[in-house]
């Protein structure tokens, strides 16, 4: 008989399973009425195995049982009839209630088998996921332990040309009898069409029933089994899709869907057909139907249909979302909007699943979650979820996760909502400045106000066109050593002094990213910087003319907290946490730290280019220091404050204090106030700003005082120690000037970036 390779393969599926048992029986069903669906899988399915046709329909149950019985059969596959519970006969419904005939047939040849036995039941693909079967699933596995799931995708001329491409058959093998769970094996194979993919399936599923836990290519263990009841869809429970989930907690703290909302009640059209009506009048609240609600976000009220007066505990309010409940959703066809004011009054139709914020969600988490919703990767999980229906269910839709946002994204929607006001206000103001130079009286008049207006909108213009480059905005809103350091290597020759320059910008650059990491460090009980410590034992040896602090001192220090294990544990407490994972985040930026840092050593000692050479390796280095800066900008996010003046209110417990946030490349900004609940804010020290506006210490690592050279204040870190006169050597971040120090000696042997002395 010629088979096509999708029979081959389903062929091949059962042969494996019952390999171990070679008395084990293949029961089918029979055709009636000359209606050959089955006939045609039994013809192939006998070449190889035992076959048993049976009758059709309720016959095949009784028959089934007793061959099962009167043969002492441990191991079968049963290719049932299927036929849906309203169809089957008084005497079947009442004994097993809203059951489908194939359910009946899986549940009872599983209990006539002995203690071990093994049944593996081709079904409907939409059993291992129905709500409808929950109950039922659970009973069957609480009694009978599923091992295998086998996800099989019909295709004209796949395991039987009668049944239209459409349908999905599953295999479900269960160990009879066995309680305990066990592990339990998904495979789900592609369609396949050449010799060379069915070899590539059957060594697959091969390797597959080998192993007791891991993955294959198509299929994968989960060693502790699932739980009673639940579906059992092969995407679900996929080790890359569970990766895919968990890591939407980068985002927040995943929380279920009934946590977030509260399900509202709908109108059910048939039973409360009474209370609608087909003109809009007062008193009366528009009905949503799923239809109405468009992929773009929004309510066609043009194409509502019914108006109701049963609106009690039903009527919406803004802020609510509403999704259409039928739909082609394994295929992201997941529809949704928001509800504002203008579609008010209105109650959703049974074909919407109409969803309410909780109140324990802010405005800012309730944009993000419906933006999360409309997103591609939403619609990724629901698809997993639903299996092939296309309905969404209240119940396990309500068991869905979403990432609660943390209080720095919430931060982040609630800027970008100020600056969409913004925009909205300076456009209506351009377009009302337009609209009224027609209402002038005089043509002078009229010319001198279209220059003024446009004047203000040009420059508004060109304001938000400068932010679009990247060198703007590190001139503009990178911390102020960062951003006066990239101004001079932008506009630097390209000659020694120049190429010089470039790589200081590069270390200050690393330096600054090091402290970030340092002080994270100080702030999270338990942390550290071992590297810290390296430092410490060199700088205690040098004298006068010691080898300091490098730029390779601050790359191990970056390298070192992305590859610890003990803060991807604890990322969540940290507050500037891109500073921890950038180089990880980005491979690029990794790679070009690393040559920077290669090219700033071989500088420092003595390696570098030398006459011509110079203006090609500026040229060479340059893209490398611009992509550091361009992937560190999260730095504009964590201003640099400086503390001029604290006054604490000790019966408010309330610190108010005068500041300078030290961002963009001019020294000079301008001195602002605010309040903190902190009462050991220091005069005179630096703080970074954390998103939620906390301020992180960062003395002794970063001092702000005037530099003895230039007589300008200057931020200064410790770039060498002189241990015979108990000397800090400091070095400018904004310029290369150094200054003396021995009263922060101390400081440094604090923090651990000396060794402390034994008195």
């Amino acid at each position: 008989m010629k088979m096509t390779h999708d029979q081959i393969v389903f062929r091949f599926l059962l042969e494996s399973v019952v390999g171990a048992c070679p008395d084990a029986k293949v029961y089918i069903a029979g055709s009636v009425n000359d209606d050959a669906v089955w006939s045609e899988v039994a013809a192939y399915l006998a070449e190889t195995l035992d076959c048993i046709t049976l009758s059709d329909g309720e016959p095949f149950l009784d028959e089934l049982l007793g061959s099962i019985k009167q043969d002492s059969v441990s191991h079968c596959v049963i290719i049932p009839p299927f036929a849906p519970w309203k169809s089957l006969s008084d005497s079947l419904r009442h004994q097993h209630h809203r059951l489908n005939l194939e359910q009946i047939v899986l549940q009872e040849a599983a209990n006539g088998l002995p203690a071990g036995g093994m049944l593996t039941c081709c079904l409907p693909a939409s059993f291992l996921s129905m709500e409808s079967a929950r109950k039922y699933r659970d009973r069957l596995t609480e009694m009978h332990a599923p091992s295998l799931v086998v996800s099989l995708e019909e295709r004209r001329g796949g395991i039987t040309s009668r049944v239209h491409e459409a349908f999905r058959f599953a295999l479900l093998t269960i160990t009879a009898h066995k309680g305990a769970p066990q592990p339990l094996k998904f495979f789900k194979p592609p369609h396949v069409s050449t010799d060379e993919q069915l070899e590539r399936v059957k060594a697959d599923f091969l390797r597959l029933q080998q192993i007791q836990g891991g993955s294959t290519e198509m299929g994968y263990v989960v060693r502790d089994g699932i739980a009673g009841g639940s579906p059992l869809l092969h995407k679900l429970y996929d080790p890359k899709f569970l990766h895919d989930q968990k890591s939407m907690e980068a985002i927040g703290e995943l929380k279920r869907m009934d946590e977030l909302f509260d399900f509202l009640p709908i109108l059910h059209p048939l039973v409360d057909k009474k209370h609608l009506f087909s003109e809009r009048a007062a008193g009366l609240a528009a009905v949503i139907e799923g239809r109405q609600i468009t992929r773009d976000g929004d309510v066609k009220h043009d194409e509502i249909r019914h108006w109701t007066d049963k609106t009690e505990g039903r009527l919406l309010q803004a802020g609510d979302i509403c999704l259409r409940k039928i739909g082609n959703f394994e295929r992201g066809d997941l529809v949704l909007c928001q509800i504002w004011e203008k579609d008010l009054p209105a109650v959703a139709a049974e074909s919407v699943i109409a969803l309410r914020p909780k109140e324990t969600l802010d405005s800012a988490g309730c944009e993000m979650l419906y933006s999360l919703m409309r997103s591609e990767r939403f619609a990724d999980f629901l698809a997993a979820r639903c299996g092939g229906s296309m309905h969404i269910h209240r119940s396990w839709f309500g068991e869905m996760q979403l990432p609660v946002p943390d209080e720095a994204l919430r931060l982040a929607v609630r800027d970008i909502n100020a600056a969409i006001g913004h925009f909205e206000h300076w456009k209506q103001q351009a377009i009302r400045s337009r609209n009224v130079l027609f209402e002038l009286s005089s043509p002078k008049e009229m010319r001198n106000e279209m220059l003024a207006a446009g004047r203000v909108s040009r420059l508004r213009s060109a304001a938000a066109s400068a932010i679009d480059d990247i060198s703007h905005r590190i001139r503009s809103l990178y911390p102020h050593p960062v951003a006066i350091r990239w101004r001079a290597a932008e506009v630097s020759r390209h000659d020694l002094e120049g190429y010089v320059e470039l790589l200081e910008a590069a270390e200050v650059l690393t330096f600054y990213l090091a402290c970030m990491a340092i002080v994270q460090a100080d702030v999270v009980d338990g942390m550290k910087v071992s590297w810290v410590g390296q430092i410490s034992k060199r700088l205690a040896k040098g004298g006068e003319k010691s080898v300091g602090t490098s730029m390779g001192d601050w790359l191990a220090i970056i390298r070192e907290v992305t590859e610890s294990k003990q803060w991807k544990k604890r990322i969540d407490e940290a507050p500037f946490p891109e500073a921890l994972t950038f180089i990880k985040d980005d491979p690029e930026a990794n790679e070009a730290l690393q040559r920077v840092s290669d090219a700033r050593n071989d500088q420092a000692h003595g390696r570098g280019p030398k006459g011509a050479a110079i203006g090609e390796k500026f040229d060479e280095v340059y893209p490398d220091v611009e992509y550091l800066f361009s992937a560190t900008e999260f730095l504009s996010d964590y201003p640099l404050r400086v503390i001029e003046q604290t006054n604490r209110d000790s019966m408010r417990k309330i610190t108010r204090y005068t500041y300078r946030d030290l961002m963009g490349d001019h020294p000079l900004t301008p001195l602002q106030t605010e309040e903190s609940e902190d009462s050991e804010l220091e005069a005179g020290s630096l703080y970074f700003v954390g998103r939620s506006g906390t301020l992180h210490r960062i003395r002794p690592y970063i001092t702000r005082r005037e530099c003895p050279e230039c007589g300008c204040l200057s931020l200064m870190y410790l770039d060498r120690f002189n241990a015979n006169t108990n000397e800090c050597i400091l070095k400018g971040l904004d310029h290369a000037h150094t200054a003396t120090d021995a009263n922060i000696t101390n400081d440094f042997r604090y923090v651990g970036f000396l060794p402390v002395v034994e008195s």
